[in-house]
């Protein structure tokens, strides 16, 4: 997904979590999956993570995939709410300022638990010509598993990957060791 090489980043730790993108909506909404929400024209408020992360990348992809556009969602009623992080979605969705969440985190997710603990949850399917798009990008093919938060009934096609921890190349050596190492022999710690 990105213009040019990233000649500088260097990786240090690979595979730290496996993360699974996760879109869950309230039990209100009739949706069946992602590709509902343009087919139906619904009013869906979603949060949207800061420019810069994971989160949002993919939620620009995905807007892309099912031609949908900010303007037209709110012609609908409804819109793309600004969230800092998984914690303002939680807040958000708890107040019902937003009727979904869209997280690129590992199982179970912390606000996830949270959100569902205060309003009910559901999860959404992503279609499968996103998923083979984000997999030419280096994402692959997953599914939420049966059983995750006490909703997931079957398996639910989504996308995951591996996290990593990148450091600039002008981060000295043996900073990046003593960091990578920290995380290596204390793993069940972190």
């Amino acid at each position: 997904p990105f213009d040019h090489p990233l000649t500088d980043l260097r990786v240090g730790v690979a595979n730290l979590t496996v993360n699974h993108l996760q879109l869950m909506v309230g039990p209100d909404v009739p949706l069946a999956g992602l590709r509902d929400w343009t087919a139906r024209r619904y009013p869906l408020r979603v949060p949207v993570d800061r420019v810069g992360t994971v989160d949002r990348l993919v939620f620009e992809l995905a807007l892309e995939q099912i031609r949908l556009t900010p303007v037209a969602l709110e012609s609908w009623g409804g819109g793309l709410v600004p969230a800092g992080n998984y914690n303002e979605q939680l807040s958000l969705y708890r107040d019902g300022k937003v009727d979904a969440l869209w997280q690129f985190m590992g199982i179970p997710s912390p606000s996830i638990q949270e959100a569902h603990a205060a309003r009910p949850i559901r999860p959404l399917a992503l279609p499968p010509d996103l998923i083979t798009r984000l997999v030419q990008l280096g994402w692959s093919a997953a599914e939420l598993p049966v059983g995750a938060y006490g909703v997931v009934t079957s398996p639910v096609p989504t996308v995951s990957m591996g996290t990593s921890l990148g450091f600039h190349a002008a981060v000295p050596t043996e900073v990046t060791f003593a960091i990578t190492a920290a995380i290596c022999d204390n793993a069940a710690r972190v």
